[in-house]
């Protein structure tokens, strides 16, 4: 390695050793959690290792500048976030309107809204679980593929899942639930 090199990535270390933790509680000041914190740290110092040149040589101004580039790095983690939030949210819709066009329209979204609701209470996996099954259609043999465990512990996983996903919505009543029909059928009868 020649000097130059050499001085570059000493340089480089000594900022990460300097200024890494002021970046990682930035990030956390700002609402990020601890992953999404040292992802912001390991994007911030790719971008210094890239710009190093450019970077501010001044003890005054180096932090400033780190601070910018985590901001920006931000900023793109929350756009990435509301996209694919977004997304769910579209397919999620368009599932249940194909699988449910001919019902009541009041009854069904009082329902989807208790069950997207009644989804956020739960773990990621549990609602991975959830997902896979009722609204992507894989057999639990699949799903279980699809989250790397066995077939048994996928078995476990949905039962709790809707376990807690039917104790988050039994209080609500829709208006098939007030004439006698069960609106949670698929949910009560092990269909998930």
């Amino acid at each position: 390695m020649n000097a130059v090199a050499e001085d570059r990535r000493l340089r480089l270390e000594a900022l990460f050793r300097q200024y890494a933790p002021r970046v990682l509680d930035y990030a956390r000041h700002r609402g990020a959690s601890l992953s999404e914190a040292e992802d912001v740290v390991s994007d911030v110092f790719m971008v210094l290792a890239r710009r190093l040149d450019d970077a501010p040589t001044g003890a005054a101004d180096v932090l400033p500048w780190l601070y910018g580039v985590a901001r920006r790095v931000l900023a793109n983690q929350l756009r990435g976030k509301r996209r694919r939030s977004a997304l769910q949210d579209r397919s999620q819709e368009l599932a249940v309107c194909a699988s449910r066009a001919d019902q009541d329209l009041a009854s069904v979204a009082t329902r989807d809204i208790a069950i997207r609701q009644g989804l956020l209470t739960l773990t990621e996996k549990d609602r991975e679980a959830l997902l896979l099954v009722a609204w992507d259609g894989l057999r639990y043999e699949e799903a279980a593929r699809a989250m790397g465990c066995t077939h048994a512990a996928f078995r476990q996983r949905i039962a709790r899942a809707r376990k807690r996903l039917l104790a988050q919505i039994d209080d609500i009543r829709t208006y098939e639930d007030i004439d006698g029909e069960s609106g949670w059928s698929g949910l009560e009868s092990g269909e998930l």
